[in-house]
């Protein structure tokens, strides 16, 4: 579902041009900005921008680059050797379970490993339980965990 997203910060976002480390966040938030718009192509371009200068940006804030884009190849650019190797930049940083997770249950999806998806998206779940209030993004990932599991199940199905 699109956030309310605040036209005034896209502007921004399309309007940074250069090295620094905002161009990389401006890209990231141009990449979920299109995500929430349905623009997949959009996306993968802006994150493509991003991850060029993912050099530039914090320490702190790289794990959540390094996992969506491994969830984009994923399940948007059905690469999930690529992916994994995003997976494991990300693995060298401390991430909830859950966020982990939820990444692995996509290359398990992009491999076509019905019930390593059911697995890994199951376990993220039940982190997500434990969250207590959990922010926005980890109720959006948990409705995409729930939507990814019921992909996986008709395909399962499917194949059968």
């Amino acid at each position: 579902k699109p956030r309310d997203w605040k036209p005034h910060l896209i502007q921004v976002a399309n309007a940074l041009e250069d090295d620094s480390e905002g161009f990389a966040t401006a890209r990231f938030i141009r990449f979920t900005h299109f995500i929430d718009r349905g623009e997949t192509q959009a996306a993968g371009v802006a994150l493509d921008e991003a991850m060029t200068r993912i050099e530039h940006v914090n320490e702190m804030n790289r794990p959540s680059f390094w996992l969506e884009h491994a969830n984009f190849l994923a399940l948007h650019r059905n690469q999930p050797e690529v992916a994994r190797r995003s997976l494991e930049e990300a693995a060298k940083y401390p991430v909830r379970p859950m966020i982990r997770l939820r990444v692995e249950a996509a290359i398990a999806f992009a491999e076509r490993d019905w019930p390593r998806v059911m697995e890994k998206a199951s376990a993220a779940l039940e982190d997500f339980k434990c969250w207590g209030e959990p922010p926005a993004f980890a109720q959006d990932d948990a409705e995409e965990l729930q939507a990814l599991m019921a992909r996986a199940a008709a395909s399962g199905a499917s194949a059968i």
